[in-house]
């Protein structure tokens, strides 16, 4: 029989997971199965059933923690969600042989890696074991930081490996505009899983001002991705809706016409130079553990979720679908 971990044909969300529970119950019962694993001897079999269940009952998603491990993250959790049966039989594998293959994808931490000293603060041992393994030869220890980043061309390659028609519409020499965020929020709504390549600011507190010179983090997109123009009439903002072709054009309209204006005021003078209109971009995204990460923190935060903001450490995205 082949180890190969194919996606086969498509099944409901439910029969996935109960599938998945019940692999993790035939795991639990066996004997057979040693207590530690010998391809990983510091993951015990008892974590492993208990991590699986909280990942699978999604209350403790898959997380990178304290590591540079986001693009795996990134690329297992839209399978631990929509076939957490192929995820767990991956694992298992891990476990019980150290390889798997989904598909064409090989999966196997280096020697170093199966190996390596884990702490529960700093990440979780089956996310260890399932993330490592796609770095393969050349990722040792949750403390790499430098061999864990995951390039652009990388994702491609394991989505494709995995049996995933994508594309990739990432750039690494500039942020990329509003055209581009339309084509990830038509790719979410027609069904594609989104990645998008960002600079982790977005997701934080601190550096929202400025601009980034470059992507170093993954997100998963995890809803449509709303605008809130403002009213300039009412001095409000209105209700949040999809980003779409016309209201690409209306927010683009706005822009041109405040260029208009300080160019004319520049030329001309005036009393009061024109402001620019802040619109407001609201989205849920899966980073570091949390499925519905919302840009610059959390709902209520001193800073706005400006769109031009966003599009200051926004580089674009890899859509994928099966």
């Amino acid at each position: 029989m082949s180890d190969r971990i194919e996606f086969g044909a498509t099944i409901s969300a439910v029969a996935a997971k109960n599938k998945a529970l019940r692999l993790i119950g035939e795991f639990s019962l066996d004997k057979s199965i040693a207590a530690a694993s010998t391809h990983y001897p510091n993951i015990r079999k008892a974590s492993v059933v208990k991590g699986l269940k909280a990942v699978i009952n999604q209350s403790e998603p898959l997380a990178q923690k304290f590591t540079s491990l986001c693009g795996p993250a990134a690329f297992f959790f839209n399978i631990t969600r929509s076939r957490p049966d192929i995820y767990t039989q991956a694992v298992l594998d891990l476990y019980k042989k150290g390889r798997a293959q989904l598909k064409n994808l090989k999966l196997e931490s280096s020697a170093p890696a199966k190996t390596a000293s884990l702490g529960p603060s700093r990440i979780r041992d089956i996310d260890w074991m399932i993330m490592s393994s796609i770095k393969s030869s050349w990722y040792e220890k949750p403390e790499d930081d430098f061999s864990a980043i995951t390039w652009a061309g990388d994702l491609l390659a394991w989505l494709r490996n995995a049996g995933y028609q994508a594309l990739d519409n990432t750039s690494y020499v500039g942020t990329q505009g509003l055209d581009n965020l339309l084509q990830a929020q038509n790719a979410y709504a027609s069904g594609h899983d989104v990645f998008l390549f960002v600079n982790g600011k977005i997701f934080q507190f601190t550096g929202k001002h400025s601009s980034s010179s470059f992507p170093n983090h993954w997100a998963v997109l995890n809803s449509n991705i709303k605008i809130s123009q403002h009213d300039k009439t009412s001095g409000q903002y209105k209700a949040p809706v999809p980003l779409s072709g016309p209201l690409l054009n209306s927010i683009l309209q706005e822009w041109q016409d405040y260029d208009d204006a300080i160019e004319a005021f520049e030329e001309n003078g005036g009393f009061e130079a024109p402001v620019k209109t802040s619109n407001l971009i609201a989205l849920d995204a899966y980073t570091w553990g949390e499925p519905n990460k919302h840009v610059f923190g959390e709902n209520g935060a001193s800073q706005k979720a400006e769109l031009h903001l966003f599009l200051n450490h926004y580089f674009g995205f890899i859509k994928a679908k099966r």
